[in-house]
């Protein structure tokens, strides 16, 4: 009776083995695209003739604070990034950056 045991929590062991095995590597190799996706969007120069590192170090440059965000946005026909950026004082500031300069929005 014991060994009829021992088989059966071998047999579920590897089952279980078999599945990790067989459902893991998809999840790393996903985020391992996704992060030279990011890489790739904040360093390559676009058709806002700026990077997304080059307008966020704009902004850490010009004002105080913490940034939140950098996104790709479309503005009169030419693209740049709106940083938000959480002032010292406690407010959330929209900056706009291309390459014709930084400009607060509101």
């Amino acid at each position: 009776m014991v060994a009829s045991a021992k088989r059966h929590v071998r047999a579920g062991a590897t089952a279980l083995l078999l599945a990790i095995l067989v459902l893991y590597p998809a999840a790393p190799a996903d985020a391992a695209e996704g992060a030279v996706a990011r890489r790739a969007a904040n360093f390559a120069t676009d058709r806002a003739g700026i990077t997304r590192a080059h307008a966020v170090g704009e902004v850490r440059r010009l004002f105080d604070g913490r940034i939140l965000s950098a996104t790709a946005v479309e503005r009169g026909g030419r693209l740049g990034y709106r940083v938000r950026l959480l002032t010292d004082e406690g407010r959330v500031r929209n900056v706009y950056v291309d390459s014709g300069g930084v400009r607060p929005e509101g």
